[in-house]
């Protein structure tokens, strides 16, 4: 779970593979806004296991896929932009862990305030730091 903005909670959901729900609330109640990722699969926009999540401050949404190994990045309105990684213990591939439920991944994506992505692999025993 994050706080991208004012009166926003972004909550991932690995049960369904689709990441995150936006949520608005005024103080007296909450409301469905969004969801992000197209479903299960491994196509552009669908997720396996979605454990960790961030926003940069241009406000996109930085997903990282455990059971793709990957990480996927979605404009503010939830639209796929782009990926990177696949999984594997080589060079810019990513092992989150393997099994049947979110207890059997591990792993954790932050975006820092000058844009610099990073991921924790952890399998591989890795921190990795990308470019914005």
């Amino acid at each position: 779970m994050c706080l991208p903005a004012r009166h926003q909670i972004l909550s991932g959901n690995s049960g369904i593979n689709r990441t995150t729900g936006k949520l608005r609330w005024p103080f007296e109640t909450v409301t469905f806004a969004q969801l992000f990722g197209s479903g299960v699969g491994q196509g552009q926009g669908q997720l396996l296991m979605p454990l960790s999540f961030a926003v940069g401050a241009d406000g996109r949404l930085f997903v990282l896929d455990a059971g793709n190994g990957r990480v996927q990045v979605f404009d503010a309105e939830g639209e796929y932009l782009t990926e990177w990684g696949q999984r594997g213990s080589e060079a810019g591939s990513f092992d989150f862990g393997a099994g049947l439920g979110p207890e059997d991944f591990s792993g954790s994506i932050v975006v820092d305030g000058e844009g610099y992505i990073y991921v924790v692999d952890a399998e591989n025993g890795r921190i990795k730091k990308f470019a914005r």
